[in-house]
């Protein structure tokens, strides 16, 4: 028997592995670089990383807005309908605001210079780029299953209007 919240266990051990994925990635380079060049990698180009991780912070606010835009649709409907509505709005809404607070903290290390905080910018920036990759997939499968919900759609209409002799209001 599955337990009636094991969908949103799913949800928060995806975002757990997620965020697992990008502190191993933080350690192995943590290992490999010491101090100087991690804040050679984000101190001395801090100005285009402002601009990569704004251009993150647009584009997961993009797929935030069609994700919100979609929700006002049939398809919305659908999807509150499967119960599955709550975990694309937490898997859109969550890279804007980590996308946010790099941003914010990369300003910071531009401006304070210090090694702890470079360091955390260093596993934000880490960990951004994990989620942005785990943020195209989710856009893919909801891209999918909008496509299968619009089949089902076209299909519906063509079985009501050969049903109803050509006439689709079913006058």
């Amino acid at each position: 028997m599955i337990h009636k919240n094991s969908g949103s266990v799913k949800i928060w051990w995806g975002f757990l592995k997620t965020a697992i994925l990008a502190l191993l990635i933080y350690i192995l380079f943590n290992t490999v670089l010491n101090d100087q060049q991690i804040e050679k990698i984000i101190i001395k180009p801090g100005y285009t990383w402002t601009g990569v991780v704004g251009g993150f912070l647009a584009f997961s606010a993009a797929i935030f807005a069609i994700f919100i835009n979609w929700m006002t649709t049939d398809f919305g409907d659908y999807l509150h309908w499967k119960k599955v509505d709550r975990f694309y709005k937490r898997a859109f809404i969550l890279p804007v605001i980590l996308n946010l607070i790099t941003l914010m903290l990369v300003i910071a290390t531009i401006v304070y210079e210090a090694i702890t905080l470079t360091k955390i910018t260093f596993a934000m920036l880490i960990y951004s780029v994990v989620n942005l990759i785990s943020l195209v997939m989710n856009a893919y499968d909801l891209l999918n299953l909008h496509q299968s919900f619009r089949k089902i759609k076209i299909t519906e209409v063509a079985l009501m209007v050969s049903q109803n002799n050509g006439d689709p209001s079913g006058n």
